[in-house]
């Protein structure tokens, strides 16, 4: 469902900003009223990683491995 917090105009868009070693970045503008914005900023981040997770989608995390020669 649309979030009514959200205004039309100008348009919200999405948009993949960045391709990291271990991430693919994305930035989200949606435009709202300055007294909506903190709750609706959570609102939306909590509902993207929500998406996500039903999606099956899962966020990468940097690792590494180590490697340790016996002798």
């Amino acid at each position: 469902p649309a979030e009514a917090r959200v205004l039309a105009d100008p348009a919200p868009w999405v948009r993949v900003t960045n391709l990291g070693d271990s991430s693919v970045d994305l930035t989200t503008r949606v435009w709202c009223k300055a007294e909506d914005y903190w709750d609706l900023k959570f609102h939306l981040t909590k509902a993207v990683k929500e998406a996500f997770d039903a999606s099956g989608i899962s966020i990468p995390y940097p690792h590494s491995v180590e490697i340790q020669k016996e002798g």
